[in-house]
């Protein structure tokens, strides 16, 4: 028996007042209820009770007996017959009971009481009904008035008692039609859903549809409500053409689609959260329109469809070459950030791609302004390198159209893009657009360069430095300067300072707690560069002072920086209070070249 125990316990729970053995066994007795019939079966009743005894063989034999398969429905249809221990589940067996609860305490109305059948007209696009009428003879008639001619249905009603099913069939001289209702719904509720088959008028193919079983004419607002399930979602038409299973599954989702976008449309709620996501859909919607109609849509995720595309490639077996330009704009919000979760688990999926040897990879990364190559990220483009994917690096110095673009090379159906002002993705199937972007890719490709290239264009200011420079009372002081990509610590009698470089109109700007320092970019090769650098006054007034001062890569000494500065600082031509700050190229080649060539000389 299916679910018994449970169902002993659903009973002894709900239709047992005083929660008492003997009022179940009492219920469960097939025999008078006698001191000694119930004395003697009490025993088995704890036992189907606490599940000790989950299949009873003697259950049944004389079930017809029992009190409980005595209690009926209003029109004597039993509550729980046999077959209701034997083969319902549990959760038929709970909702029969909620039924019961409903039919006690409701109006029993009888089949005639019912009126009218609701159905969707798909040419009106609202609810239209058809009339029942009801004859002595047992005959019944559907009639329409919501065609351009009234439509009349002959036809009788069939019970099914056993299913408890009851089934309307009509028919004209142009089909039949055939409505099925359940029973006990009947008996409890004035609405009914039910199923109508029929004949597409259109197709001339089988059609089924959802429909009501009304008592009365609905008003407006019942209309609304019921039109939320009976529309043109909840018809289907049997249409016996062969298509292929892509274009079938085309097919469904584009009309179940477009039943429920046109069913949205006349629905408004005033639930915010669903308002939003009503929002959502119908985006989504036109993404599919365009999917449909112009061969191309917005991606949600490039990432998502990268992988979505290795795993179709891996299906298919054949080795392909995968090529992508990728903009690097925030390294947080990228491919190489270790910080996102997806992004981590992308970029370790590209390196298992890679070393399965299953794809070729290539990268063309494009590098915004702000980008700079510190040792961590160094240190993830070299780890793709080892796994044998092929980097090359643009900056974004030239005018560039696009920010991304994938692309298969042997594989022409498809490629995503995106422009430089765009925020989202595009995946076109134009072939006049793959093409281009297959043309664009080869030129950025040829003004690409490789990792150790882009490191020497990019980070000539990078590691240890030396700045010199005196102090208000004319001390020479010596920081330690580290740079590494866009962070910079300053060490000064063994404490750090903490600091970012810039590029700002020409100019290298290092911020940093102890002050500021400037240089012109134009001299950043240089491994020895005057700079001017802005700090506050130490036990002063708080005021700001401008130093002058040399960064170095080497241990300069001292008698080497006073010729240095010696020409750095012009008086003569200056107010008392002021120096004007002199970096000409004669200061370079008469004083800075000869120590250059010294100690580059000691390397």
């Amino acid at each position: 028996m299916v679910d018994f125990t449970k169902k002993i316990q659903f009973i002894y729970n709900n239709m047992c007042y005083d929660k008492s053995y003997t009022e179940l066994t009492i219920a469960l007795l097939d025999g008078e209820p006698t001191l000694e019939n119930i004395r003697r079966h009490k025993a088995s009743v704890k036992k189907w009770l606490k599940g000790s005894v989950k299949n009873p063989t003697k259950f049944g034999k004389k079930y017809a007996n029992c009190p409980i398969a005595k209690i009926t429905f209003k029109d004597g249809t039993p509550l729980f017959p046999f077959k209701a221990f034997d083969n319902w589940s549990y959760g038929v067996f709970v909702e029969q009971y909620q039924r019961y609860q409903k039919d006690k305490n409701s109006q029993h109305i009888s089949l005639q009481d019912y009126r009218y059948i609701y159905y969707y007209h798909e040419d009106i696009k609202k609810l239209a009904y058809f009339e029942i009428k009801y004859y002595e003879n047992g005959e019944i008639e559907l009639v329409t008035h919501h065609h351009p001619q009234v439509i009349r249905y002959i036809g009788n009603i069939k019970h099914h008692y056993e299913s408890s099913m009851i089934h309307f069939i009509v028919e004209n001289e142009s089909e039949k039609m055939f409505f099925s209702f359940n029973e006990l719904d009947l008996k409890l509720n004035f609405n009914v859903y039910g199923v109508a088959i029929s004949k597409d008028y259109s197709l001339k193919h089988p059609k089924s549809s959802l429909v009501l079983l009304s008592n009365d004419k609905l008003t407006l607002p019942k209309e609304k409500l019921f039109r939320t399930k009976i529309n043109s979602c909840n018809i289907t038409i049997a249409n016996n053409e062969k298509k292929s299973e892509e274009i079938s599954f085309l097919d469904n989702l584009s009309i179940q689609l477009r039943a429920l976008k046109d069913n949205q449309e006349n629905y408004h709620s005033k639930n915010i959260f669903l308002r939003l996501f009503m929002g959502e859909f119908s985006l989504f919607y036109r993404k599919f329109d365009k999917f449909l109609n112009q061969n191309q849509f917005k991606l949600n995720s490039f990432s998502t469809s990268i992988n979505c595309i290795f795993s179709l490639l891996d299906e298919i077996g054949e080795k392909e070459r995968i090529k992508i330009i990728y903009t690097l704009k925030d390294i947080k919000k990228s491919l190489f950030s270790l910080v996102d979760s997806e992004a981590k688990m992308m970029y370790d999926y590209f390196i298992q791609l890679s070393l399965s040897g299953q794809f070729d990879i290539e990268f063309i990364i494009i590098l915004e302004k702000q980008i700079t190559i510190d040792n961590q990220l160094k240190e993830q483009f070299e780890r793709l390198q080892k796994s044998g994917i092929e980097l090359l690096f643009r900056d974004n110095s030239n005018l560039l159209a696009y920010s991304t673009i994938a692309l298969i090379d042997n594989y022409d159906l498809f490629a995503i893009f995106a422009l430089k002002s765009d925020k989202e993705y595009t995946v076109t199937r134009y072939q006049t657009d793959v093409k281009n972007l297959k043309t664009e890719y080869e030129t950025q490709k040829s003004y690409a360069i490789s990792l150790n290239e882009m490191l020497k264009k990019q980070l000539t200011l990078q590691g240890k430095y030396y700045f010199y420079g005196y102090g208000a009372k004319h001390t020479l002081h010596r920081t330690t300067v580290f740079i590494d990509g866009k962070s910079v610590i300053l060490k000064l009698y063994n404490r750090e300072y903490r600091g970012e470089i810039y590029n700002l109109y020409g100019n290298i700007v290092i911020c940093s707690e102890l002050g500021i320092m400037k240089l012109k970019e134009r001299y950043k090769h240089r491994a020895i560069k005057t700079v001017s650098f802005i700090s506050e006054q130490h036990h002063g007034n708080g005021e700001s002072i401008i130093l002058f001062g040399v960064l170095s890569r080497y241990l300069l000494e001292e008698e080497e920086l006073k010729s240095i500065f010696s020409t750095l600082v012009d008086k003569k031509e200056s107010p008392r209070n002021k120096a004007s700050f002199k970096e000409s190229a004669s200061v370079h080649d008469k004083i800075i070249k000869p120590l250059l060539f010294k100690y580059e000389g000691l390397k």
